[in-house]
């Protein structure tokens, strides 16, 4: 739907950091696009809201893409110091939430 996942998520290395961080990137995306079907197919207040988060989502997402050498090229690097074979490819941030509440599921207070 949506063009998601990125294309870029598509380049780099083909490494075991790559294939976990496209899964990874799935898992939210199917999550977002469940999310903005069930809003489409609701009638109420909130539905064109969730639409509007979704994309909002989707677009930082996007913006927090890695780039082909596996980091985020929206944070910029960290650590930019280092050679980068001592630069590890964890998740930005942003991704971090993204993980956090859309496929881990925050238990509700």
């Amino acid at each position: 739907m949506s063009g998601w996942p990125p294309a870029t998520l598509e380049t780099g290395d083909r490494g075991v950091e790559h294939e976990a961080f496209h899964l990874v990137a799935a898992g939210v995306c199917r999550y977002l696009d469940e999310l903005a079907a069930r809003a489409n197919g609701e009638r109420g207040p909130l539905a064109p809201e969730v639409v509007r988060l979704v994309a909002a989502w989707r677009a930082l997402l996007r913006r927090h893409a890695r780039g082909a050498d596996g980091r985020c090229a929206g944070c910029g690097h960290r650590r930019w110091w280092l050679p980068p074979a001592h630069r590890n490819g964890e998740l930005c941030t942003v991704w971090q939430v993204a993980v956090g509440y859309f496929l881990r599921r925050v238990p509700r207070r």
